[in-house]
């Protein structure tokens, strides 16, 4: 075993030491708290976002400019754990982050075998998926090594440079397909066929979600809201009411909104927030916010139909500062059933959230 391999097998197999022998040089790059985007000697661009999720904008605008220039450079991702726990929360957000990577690959444009590398924070949240979705856009997947380390450049005694990846590799296999939907999407955007683009968006989510879901092993619904209402509908009782009234006051609910959002699309309810929330009419005449549940799947069987989220919660403040406010309407993403919490129900059972 050469020197170079020696290196590189000590990193990946994470041991404590290694006696470099005269005439070489070992440069070693670790994870940054604060964003990077810089080449190294060897020629490799490391991209780090940091360690808040703020980063991740800033830094594929730098990449995007610097690959318009420099379209077969190889880049080094590195995204940490709270990168990764915010931005594969769902899978909405996780389609936002791995299409913005698609986009780089289309910079590179046909042809181009440039393959990046992504080191992706074991414990971040949903941290197997997003290594499987990562590899199926063709981008090689890293683990950071024990101390955080993620790429070695080794310096013979001829100055040449030789480049080790440390940490361990996610090696298991995908078929492309998240890739397929993505060219799909390309093609759709580029004819402007809207139906077509919505269908092929549909689809990407659902798959996007379904890995997630699998990747890790959860057991439970993913419709949980949805459940309760069609629970409701089917064998009406108090003690079934109180249950989705319980569920829906701590979930995660699609709106309509009108004014401010924060946090890509996630509203926050004070008395500063004017937002304004999209209303229906029932049957019989009543004024009803319009919400929407469990909200990826709603997407994926119904096409996203809101623009914003909001918390259960928060949604019942809305109806306590709207006094013409009838209650809310909660669809079920399931199907065409639905949820009413009327005014009168909301009043008795919540005290609104201090401002």
């Amino acid at each position: 075993m050469n020197i170079i391999q020696k290196i590189s097998s000590i990193f990946g197999n994470r041991q404590n030491a290694i006696t470099v022998p005269p005439g070489y040089d070992v440069k070693v790059y670790q994870i940054n708290n604060e964003p990077a985007f810089y080449k190294t000697p060897s020629g490799i661009i490391l991209a780090d976002f940091g360690s808040t999720r703020n980063n991740l904008v800033s830094v594929l605008s730098t990449a995007y400019e610097f690959l318009q220039e420099n379209p077969t450079a190889l880049i080094v991702w590195i995204l940490q754990k709270d990168v990764i726990d915010y931005w594969a929360s769902d899978a909405f957000q996780l389609d936002m982050l791995l299409w913005q990577f698609h986009g780089i690959q289309n910079i590179r444009g046909k042809g181009n075998e440039a393959s990046d590398t992504v080191y992706i924070a074991k414990s971040a949240t949903n941290a197997k998926a997003v290594m499987f979705l990562f590899k199926e856009l063709g981008i090689r997947v890293f683990n950071p090594g024990q101390h955080e380390e993620v790429y070695v450049e080794i310096y013979d005694p001829n100055k040449q440079i030789n480049i080790a990846f440390t940490g361990v590799e996610f090696e298991e296999q995908r078929d492309g397909e998240l890739s397929g939907f993505f060219l799909a999407r390309d093609k759709a955007n580029e004819i402007q066929d809207e139906e077509k683009r919505t269908e092929i968006e549909r689809k990407t989510l659902a798959y996007i979600h379904k890995t997630i879901q699998s990747a890790s092993n959860i057991g439970k619904s993913d419709t949980p809201l949805s459940d309760l209402i069609t629970k409701c509908a089917n064998n009406w009782s108090a003690y079934n009411y109180e249950q989705f009234l319980k569920e829906f006051q701590k979930s995660r609910v699609g709106v309509f909104a009108t004014g401010r959002e924060e946090d890509n699309g996630t509203i926050t309810f004070t008395e500063a927030n004017s937002s304004g929330i999209a209303a229906t009419t029932t049957p019989d005449g009543r004024k009803m916010l319009l919400v929407f549940a469990d909200t990826v799947p709603y997407a994926i069987n119904f096409g996203k139909q809101f623009n914003a989220y909001m918390m259960g919660n928060e949604v019942f403040d809305v109806v306590f500062v709207n006094p013409d406010c009838e209650g809310i309407l909660v669809n079920s993403a399931l199907s065409d059933k639905g949820m009413i919490i009327s005014r009168e129900k909301i009043l008795s059972i919540y005290k609104p959230l201090k401002k």
